[in-house]
């Protein structure tokens, strides 16, 4: 292919400012093509038009450059049309007959040829002037037997000063002259240019169907590569065109700076958001104590019932009857003190939980903002506690009430109850027998009818049942006190477990909370995975630019 460093070059070159492009896009910018002017310069077709007279050589010189017969070609006149030779897939420039080739030489050039200038279409031809004047390349074939043929000089001599630039003279099948003939010839050729138009011309001398050995095309093909590869039009549309691109990366180096210097900012400001969870976590754990003061009230409240029902069992009658029947009442106190306790723990549990989501859903509506706007992340309207609030308050209750087997057992209500009971049934027992003894006393001696017996029995029965019933009653004033006092001393062994329990709990609902954080930090990595393989791709089109640039100079 004519040209082949050429469009070698500008095809590496358009095609590293491709894939600029595509990483331009990936880094965040806008996108910004080549400038139209130098893109259009690069990338247009080529078009060269030949003229001459009959049987001057055109068709020849075609088949010649294509390797094939593309172009009829004789001893008489066969080019009876213009004819424009193309690629197989590339649109025709000019009117005219259009014959398409896979030929090399047609890939980026559009050739045309036309009928002889003293054919039977010379009128038509000058009168067409203007429009091949336009070409890139006009090539006026004479035939090395008649350099001085008529029609072809009249051609040069109607053709503007602009167009003068972009013409040379061709003389073809050369290889009949001798090198001396040429030289002569060409020295004619120059001065019938500087006579009429004043400049000379370059002139090519080329043998497209010699009788032995190849074409030599030698000349016109450095003429072409002058023309449009050398030319200060293509080699500035070229260097326009690694200019641009060299500070399209320039840009992109930039935006991969501030990209590198945004995400290490995210960093930090992730670093921030964390720290602010760890503090209000934190300082909702140091507000245990005024959250558990309620719970430590209800714990002093149900010591108060336990009392009462301990004073209600501790009854006159009630005694009698745990002295006859041997009831143990600590066992029947401590299950409802534990259960009543377990009730108050997990409604407490519940309404705390609501209490540290809602803090926790107050923190993250003031994160989400900050998020989206400085990081362009949306983390989503509510925080992952949400997510899993269901499952999280069950466990938040769970972690709570796993203070009370311990707090209990540390208590030990029924044998603080059931110790002292025992020992008060002891000290009772026997003024009791004393008593039902003289009440058998009493009715043995009614029975006899011994009224004296009868008399002092009965003095002894009502005196020794007044004193038991007042041993009775202090005594359990005293137990009721001592065990009081006992389980009152337990509130440090009641709240400090259920303090450690409920900080474990927020603990674990913050672990949650965290995740939210998590997947921000998750998805800055990804951005920051990212922006290493861009370096490295930046690299590797800077390197391979600077290697097509290079090649070219």
């Amino acid at each position: 292919m004519w040209g082949e460093r050429f469009h070698r070059t500008r095809d590496r070159l358009l095609d590293c400012r491709r894939r600029i492009e595509a990483l331009a896009k990936d880094v965040g910018l806008e996108s910004r093509l080549m400038p139209g002017e130098a893109l259009s310069e690069l990338m247009r077709p080529r078009r060269i038009v030949m003229v001459g007279e009959v049987n001057a050589g055109k068709s020849a010189m075609i088949n010649a450059m294509a390797g094939q017969e593309v172009a009829p070609s004789g001893p008489l006149p066969t080019t009876k049309e213009v004819v424009v030779y193309r690629g197989a897939g590339a649109t025709a420039l000019f009117e005219g007959e259009v014959v398409r080739s896979a030929a090399p030489v047609f890939e980026e050039v559009e050739w045309v040829d036309t009928p002889g200038l003293n054919g039977p279409v010379r009128d038509d031809l000058f009168a067409q002037l203007t429009a091949w004047e336009a070409a890139d390349l006009m090539l006026v074939v004479f035939p090395a037997e008649n350099t001085w043929t008529a029609a072809s000089w009249e051609w040069v001599s109607s053709l503007s000063d602009e167009a003068l630039g972009r013409t040379a003279l061709v003389v073809q099948r050369a290889d009949r002259k001798s090198e001396e003939d040429l030289r002569v010839i060409r020295g004619h050729m120059t001065d019938l240019c500087l006579k009429k138009v004043g400049r000379a011309l370059p002139i090519l001398a080329i043998a497209a169907c010699p009788s032995e050995g190849p074409a030599d095309l030698a000349e016109l093909e450095s003429c072409f590569e002058a023309r449009f590869c050398e030319s200060v039009e293509s080699r500035h549309a070229m260097e326009r065109g690694f200019h641009e691109a060299l500070r399209r990366l320039r840009e992109i180096e930039d935006g991969l700076d501030r990209q590198g210097r945004t995400m290490a900012d995210d960093g930090w400001f992730l670093t921030s958001l964390e720290r602010e969870s760890d503090e209000l976590r934190e300082l909702l754990i140091q507000h245990s104590d005024k959250v558990l003061a309620g719970e430590r009230a209800i714990y002093q409240g149900e010591i108060e019932r336990l009392m009462s029902r301990l004073g209600k069992q501790l009854g006159v009658f009630r005694t009698i009857r745990g002295l006859l029947f041997g009831e143990s009442v600590g066992t029947a106190l401590e299950t409802g003190f534990a259960e009543r306790l377990n009730t108050h723990v997990e409604a407490f549990a519940k309404r705390d939980f609501q209490r540290i989501v809602e803090e926790c859903e107050g923190h993250w509506s003031t994160v989400r903002p900050r998020v989206v706007e400085r990081m362009g992340i949306d983390p989503g309207a509510s925080s992952t506690v949400m997510e899993f609030r269901d499952t999280m308050e069950e466990r938040f209750a769970a972690h709570v009430e796993r203070a009370l087997p311990g707090v209990l057992a540390s208590l030990r209500v029924r044998a603080a109850i059931d110790g002292p009971v025992r020992e008060r049934a002891r000290r009772l027992k026997g003024w009791f027998a004393l008593w039902l003894l003289l009440v058998i006393a009493l009715g043995v001696g009614g029975t006899l009818e011994k009224d004296a017996v009868v008399r002092i029995t009965s003095v002894l029965v009502g005196g020794i049942g007044v004193v038991w019933i007042l041993a009775a009653w202090i005594s359990r004033g005293r137990l009721v006190a001592r065990i009081r006092e006992h389980l009152s001393d337990g509130v440090g062994r009641f709240s400090g477990p259920l303090r450690e329990c409920h900080a474990e709990a927020i603990r674990e609902v913050f672990e949650i909370y965290s995740r939210g954080l998590i997947g921000i930090r998750r998805r800055l990595a990804d951005r920051q995975a990212k922006l290493a393989p861009r370096t490295e791709i930046w690299n590797r089109l800077h390197l391979e630019l600077r290697a097509v640039e290079q090649e070219w100079e």
